[in-house]
């Protein structure tokens, strides 16, 4: 099943992004996320990028696979335009590709799944350090 990963690591950083960049130019060896992850420090960038009506369409263009752009618009009952604008930014992070046919534009979404991964065990091992530097 493919499925495209939103990853919050509150380890990641700038400073970590120059560290494998330099890293990787030493060794030369590639340090590339798959194009079906995004990785982030900050949890806002989670509802900023993929809101409900985002998540919604996702759902709609997986289960329901509409011929066009109008067609989805209706099946979300709402305005093309914002549909539009949605889509587009699906587009943008690799979600979901158009495909066009004659006259018309087809909406698809490339992956069967979108996972929010909270990394619940780097917190786990955040909250074990934690415990044991206070001596508990």
């Amino acid at each position: 099943m493919r499925q495209f990963i939103f990853r919050y690591d509150p380890q990641e950083s700038l400073e970590k992004l120059r560290k494998d960049v330099k890293h990787a130019i030493r060794t030369k060896e590639k340090q590339v996320e798959p194009r079906n992850l995004i990785v982030t420090n900050d949890i806002r960038v989670f509802y900023q990028v993929v809101n409900e009506n985002r998540l919604e369409l996702f759902a709609c263009l997986k289960d329901k696979q509409p011929a066009n752009l109008q067609k989805l618009s209706q099946l979300l009952h709402r305005d093309q335009k914002e549909v539009e604008r949605d889509v587009q930014s699906l587009v943008d992070l690799g979600i979901v590709k158009l495909k066009k046919q004659g006259q018309e534009i087809k909406p698809i979404a490339l992956y069967e799944k979108i996972v929010f991964d909270f990394g619940a065990n780097k917190v786990k091992e955040q909250e074990r350090l934690i415990t044991s530097s206070l001596g508990a």
